[in-house]
């Protein structure tokens, strides 16, 4: 008796999902470690971004607007003065859903899962 064994239908690689979110800043460490903690002491969400130099850039949120980030602005600025509002984009990536965030800088993008 012969088994037909079904082939997986490939699903179609989209482009782009354009969803911005909105960061604030910290800044870029070679040493993270502080700026982490503080961040984290004031109960912030944050993400982490190697760079390749390898520095760490600290982000806090993702917010969904503007107005949303300004709200945590002041307080970040309590730990880093120069702290600003930084767009990233979600984008679709590959097959099976994975989202990927992009920031977009002077030097080229950075994806972050």
């Amino acid at each position: 008796m012969k088994r037909h064994i079904a082939t997986p239908t490939p699903t179609p690689i989209k482009k782009s999902v354009v969803v911005k979110k909105y960061y604030i800043k910290v800044g870029t460490f070679k040493d993270p470690s502080n700026a982490i903690k503080l961040v984290g002491d004031k109960g912030l969400h944050y993400k982490k971004i190697e760079t390749d130099s390898g520095a760490t850039r600290v982000l806090v949120g993702p917010y969904a607007t503007r107005d949303d980030a300004k709200e945590d602005l002041d307080s970040v600025r309590k730990i880093a003065p120069d702290a600003f509002i930084y767009k990233g984009k979600i984008d679709y990536m590959g097959r099976g859903g994975l989202f990927l965030t992009r920031f977009n800088s002077r030097f080229g993008s950075i994806w972050v899962k």
